[in-house]
């Protein structure tokens, strides 16, 4: 089986590639279906294309009730059999449950001068987080920026890696503005000069520098996003976030609609 199914996963990559999908969706989609390989199938002697929807519930159910990995194996084995293409599709009859949204988190406009006060003792590094925290791009789309995506005369950046295989376009503020023009005066291109995994270790150390509990990439996202959803304009923020649908809007409107708030203290 070992030598099929490696064909086999390496042909969904080729696909998956083709689908314009990020690497880190691409990773953790053949992650799945090798431990879906390792913990079932080769204990089964079954190939993928011989599975039934009956072996899928039955490897769901192993899987912790808790967390996302039941999701995270359902989507994989979704993903797998949309290419595969066969007579019978054996997680047709399965829903991807929906994860429980919960307020997102922010920073305080306090912890953000921290931070950067912090990050400004190396001078990229805190124009990168200043662009991060300006823009809510995702770590993969900011540091993949180069210095033609960037457009100062009319005040705009071009993000060309994005999730979904969807790049856009963003208006930069006064913040956003000020650290791409710092960015473009280093020699670098793309223009942060470092990797994803080189991004999060310097917001680690800024954190630790700052003396801040906890800070990550993602929040400077999480923080854009409800700055953005103050202004009640629900399809600027889609769009601002680059977003599909609205699935994740009431994240950021959670406590925080003042139009709710004013009409509860009425009734």
């Amino acid at each position: 089986m070992g030598a099929t199914f490696a064909e086999s996963l390496r042909r969904f990559e080729v696909w998956m590639k083709l689908q314009n999908w990020s690497n880190a969706t691409r990773h953790k989609y053949r992650y799945e279906l090798v431990c879906f390989a390792a913990d079932d199938l080769l204990i089964r002697g079954l190939h993928l294309t011989e599975v039934t929807s009956e072996n899928v519930a039955a490897y769901l159910g192993s899987l912790p009730p808790n967390g996302t990995k039941r999701g995270d194996a359902l989507r994989a084995l979704k993903a797998y059999y949309r290419f595969a293409e066969l007579p019978i599709d054996p997680t047709a009859n399965f829903k991807i449950p929906r994860a429980k949204l919960s307020p997102a988190p922010e920073m305080e406009e306090e912890e953000v001068r921290r931070l950067l006060r912090a990050a400004f003792d190396h001078p990229r590094r805190g124009w990168s987080m200043m662009l991060a925290l300006a823009t809510g791009a995702r770590v993969g789309s900011l540091v993949a920026v180069r210095r033609q995506d960037v457009h100062l005369k009319d005040a705009w950046i071009w993000f060309d890696v994005a999730k979904g295989g969807r790049p856009y376009a963003l208006p930069l503020n006064r913040r956003g503005l000020i650290a791409c023009k710092h960015l473009l005066s280093f020699d670098h291109d793309p223009i942060v000069g470092v990797g994803a995994a080189r991004f999060r270790q310097w917001v680690h150390a800024a954190e630790q520098e700052a003396g801040l509990e906890r800070v990550w990439p993602h929040l400077f996202r999480h923080t854009f996003a409800t700055h953005l959803a103050r202004t009640g304009d629900v399809e600027a923020w889609r769009r601002g976030l680059n977003h599909a649908d609205l699935s994740q809007w009431p994240r950021y409107v959670a406590g925080k609609d003042e139009r709710l708030r004013t009409a509860m203290e009425g009734a």
